[in-house]
């Protein structure tokens, strides 16, 4: 099983549990929803970097070379990842439109 797998499986019973206290159990009402579902997003985003960060498969194939600020602003590669990503924001905003 994968550490992604593994992860999603801890989440969902987090997730209820969010759910249940936030909507039953706090002035937030149906707001704790959304709310529950945003902590539990985040969670998984900082549980999935940990593993990446620390998982042995990363290390070993070197797939991973940590975070890389020059590399992530950089200005021409900021250029090229708007230009892929264009068109899909586009073709969802005239789905979400119809």
């Amino acid at each position: 099983m994968s550490g992604a797998t593994t992860i999603l499986i801890v989440m969902f019973p987090i997730n209820i549990a969010l759910n249940v206290v936030l909507i039953h159990y706090t002035p937030l009402g149906l707001l704790g929803s959304p709310a529950a579902l945003s902590i539990t997003y985040w969670m998984c985003f900082i549980l999935l970097g940990f593993y990446t960060y620390h998982s042995p498969e990363h290390s070993c194939n070197a797939t991973w070379g940590g975070l890389q600020p020059k590399v992530v602003f950089d200005l021409k590669g900021c250029i090229l990842f708007l230009k892929l990503a264009l068109p899909g924001i586009i073709m969802v905003g005239t789905e979400w439109s119809v």
